[in-house]
């Protein structure tokens, strides 16, 4: 913020760094913010502040440390992408259902992580 005006951005892109936690005050983008990508850092949780960016509709957070899926993304309902891929992901609720949160989902990626076990229980209940 510079004299009291919000940063309009749309896209903010932070990859192939060290980043271990992402601000809370990212929340501040909330009004224009609607890409995110935050490949090949060393995350491994969000704050929950993210949710309140609610018109995010992609967001990438290939190659960091996540064991599961990061609670707050569960509230970005106008998401149409979403990439897990290459983390430690071991698994889903068995009572995960994208389509509930993610009704416009068209892309959700998660190829080389440490699923295991069946997919159908929550892959039919996608949008």
């Amino acid at each position: 913020e510079a004299s009291g005006r919000r940063l309009r951005i749309c896209e903010l892109k932070v990859v192939h760094n060290q980043l271990a936690r992402l601000d809370a005050r990212v929340h501040r983008l909330a009004a224009s913010l609607r890409v995110l990508v935050l490949d090949h850092n060393l995350l491994s949780e969000l704050p929950e502040q993210l949710g309140e960016c609610s018109g995010l509709t992609s967001v990438s957070l290939t190659h960091n440390r996540f064991a599961a899926l990061p609670a707050c993304l569960l509230r970005l309902t106008q998401l149409r992408t979403l990439d897990l891929s290459v983390n430690s992901v071991q698994s889903f609720a068995d009572t995960f259902q994208p389509a509930t949160y993610w009704p416009r989902l068209e892309e959700f990626r998660v190829r080389e992580n440490q699923l295991s076990g069946s997919i159908d229980r929550w892959v039919g209940r996608l949008p």
